[in-house]
This record gives C-alpha cells, sequence and structure tokens, in this order.
C-alpha cells in the first residue's frame, strides 16, 4: 500500500546555504569582471539591479512552472505566490509528479537563468547580467538541497506539494521513515489516498522579522558587490 512522507525544508540551513554559494562569487568576480571599475552611474546601476532582481527572481518561479507544465502537468494545476514571512517566492503544483518532473524542474532555473546567463555574461562581458545570475544561483540553494534528495530516491516515487510552500510530501511503497538528509525535516507518515494531500492557491503576504533581517544582508552584499564591479 502507498503511504505518504512529509518534509519540511529548513529555511535557516537554505539561507546559511545561500550565503556559502555566494562568498566565492565574491573573490572571483574580479576575474570575471576585472575591467569593470565603479564609476558615476553607481546608483543608478544599484536601483536597476534591484528592480531587475525582482523580475528575476519571478522569473525563476515561472521557470518551475514551464519544468512542471512540460513534465504533463496542466496550467490549472501550477500555481505561484509569495510567503514573505519564510523569506521566499513560490511554484507549486496541485498534482503529484514524478521523479524524473520534479527533479526537472528543480533544477531548470538554476542552469537557465543561473549557470548558462553567466556563461553568457562573461563572454560579452555584461556584470549586471552576471551578477543576477549569480544572485540567482546563490538563492537555488533550496533548489538544489532537494534536488540531490530526489537523484538518490527510487523511480517509483511521486512528489506532491502543500498549503505550506517550504513542506511537501512523497507518495511511495518503500520505507522512508529513516531516510534523513541534510537541510530537510522528516514531519510524519501515513497510508496515501488521492484526497488526503491537497493545496490551494496562497494569497496572503506577511513579512517577518527574519525576512526584514535577510533582505537588509542581502542589500548590504548588493552594495558591497556593487560598488567595488560595477
Amino acid at each position: 500500500m502507498k503511504k505518504y512522507y512529509k518534509y519540511e525544508l529548513s529555511i535557516s540551513f537554505v539561507t546559511i546555504l545561500s550565503f556559502i554559494l555566494l562568498i566565492p562569487f565574491i573573490f572571483v568576480l574580479p576575474l570575471l569582471f576585472g575591467d569593470i571599475v565603479v564609476n558615476d552611474k553607481f546608483f543608478v546601476n544599484f536601483i536597476l539591479f534591484y528592480v531587475l532582481y525582482f523580475f528575476y527572481m519571478a522569473l525563476h518561479e515561472l521557470i518551475h512552472g514551464i519544468g512542471y507544465y512540460l513534465s504533463g502537468t496542466k496550467k490549472e494545476n501550477i500555481t505561484y505566490g509569495m510567503a514573505l514571512e519564510k523569506g521566499i517566492c513560490y511554484c507549486l503544483t496541485k498534482t503529484p509528479v514524478n521523479k524524473k518532473g520534479i527533479l526537472f524542474s528543480i533544477i531548470l532555473p538554476f542552469i537557465t537563468i543561473g549557470v548558462i546567463t553567466l556563461i553568457i555574461s562573461v563572454i560579452f562581458k555584461l556584470p549586471m547580467l552576471g551578477l543576477l545570475s549569480i544572485f540567482n544561483i546563490s538563492g537555488c540553494s533550496g533548489d538544489l538541497v532537494m534536488f540531490f534528495f530526489f537523484l538518490t530516491r527510487d523511480k517509483d516515487i511521486m512528489y506532491t506539494e502543500l498549503d505550506d510552500p517550504t513542506k511537501f510530501a512523497i507518495i511511495t511503497e518503500k520505507e522512508m521513515k529513516s531516510t534523513k538528509w541534510l537541510g530537510l525535516k522528516f514531519i510524519e507518515s501515513d497510508n496515501y489516498t488521492e484526497d488526503i494531500l491537497k493545496i490551494s492557491d496562497h494569497r496572503r503576504i506577511v513579512i517577518s522579522t527574519f525576512s526584514k533581517i535577510f533582505m537588509i544582508i542581502s542589500l548590504v552584499i548588493c552594495i558591497f558587490l556593487l560598488g567595488f564591479y560595477i
């Protein structure tokens, strides 16, 4: 009989990992854009970066949705939103997705507007695109945790999301209670029925103290990077 296993993504762990991923780029940027220096357009560049980064985050979630769609999920079963009380934007699927589909959807933004666009920015000397790509790679920390988690799971698993965008469930006939993964917390398990795991559209937006601190730290890092490399 199939069972579901609920997990929760640790926002604290993901945030720390995000900054860890960002640190190497601080030292690599001079090698990538060494001929670009501070100029009198710093504040214009700074405002432009933040505006573009907002759309880049939206594009990130849209690409997740495209990944779901290309994997067979209907458009009406894909929903987007923001949970600023957790410091995240999200794209959720209302119907279960197989292993291949979730792996494809999770990694798609990392590759397309992270790795590929970073390579393009270096080739054509586009520092703004480079910074957007770097921050996207850093912001993919949660995606990477989940990608490698699912990469090690059996082929028969089905993935489904819940009302809380930091929680998800795996549907499988295999025993997974003893399965542990860094950055993920096991919550519970039970027998699976089609109506037991459902999600609704998310509309509530709340900014918590955690989110404010996260945005302030990100702002400081942006100023540092833009000040030295643009």
